[in-house]
């Protein structure tokens, strides 16, 4: 059976220790709205379905505690989870964001982004555009940089079978074959 797959919709999730306090590092780092689930929790409580135990109240809403969702209030980006883990994160993402702030406003963005709980990682400039990596207060990656240009080796993903071949990458055939030369302004992966 064949899916179309222009018709998915999807949401990325993220595991957290304190999913609500990271939603509100991401809703103001990408100007995304807090989902507001305050009549349903309510609801679920009255009826005896969920125990207040599981209720957090936050600035006057009423949220489940294992999890927040965020929502782009133009409605053309994906919703966003955090949701409640036991564990603290301790090995490096498989999965982050590149936010593409344009070369001229990447500092201003960093700074932003640091002003908001996050911290710089370290800083490349080895795929064809700078980027600085930083942590969100949780600890998972994100990038800050340009938009990638046409034909960049982070703009271009490779077609099915075919071997990256990227000067960037020192004429390897891809990058897991040769390690990405960074300078790191801080602490390492």
């Amino acid at each position: 059976m064949s899916t179309n797959s222009s018709t998915l919709t999807f949401q990325v999730t993220f595991d957290s220790e304190d999913p609500h306090a990271i939603a509100s590092f991401w809703a103001a780092a990408l100007g995304y709205d807090l989902e507001d689930q305050t009549a349903l929790v309510e609801q679920l409580v009255a009826a005896g379905h969920l125990p207040e135990s599981e209720v957090v109240r936050l600035g006057g809403r009423a949220a489940f505690r294992v999890g927040q969702g965020l929502t782009d209030p133009t409605g053309t980006r994906p919703r966003l989870l955090f949701q409640l883990v036991p564990e603290a994160k301790t090995v490096k993402n498989r999965v982050h964001l590149d936010l593409h702030a344009g070369p001229d406003r990447i500092d201003a963005e960093v700074e932003r982004l640091v002003g908001l709980g996050a911290v710089v990682a370290w800083e490349s400039n080895d795929r064809g555009g700078r980027c600085v990596t930083l942590r969100d207060p949780d600890g998972n990656e994100l990038c800050v940089g340009a938009t990638p240009r046409r034909g960049s080796w982070a703009a271009t993903p490779p077609r099915r079978g075919e071997e990256r071949s990227d000067d960037a990458l020192g004429g390897a055939k891809g990058a897991a074959q040769n390690p990405v030369r960074r300078s790191r302004t801080a602490d390492t992966v």
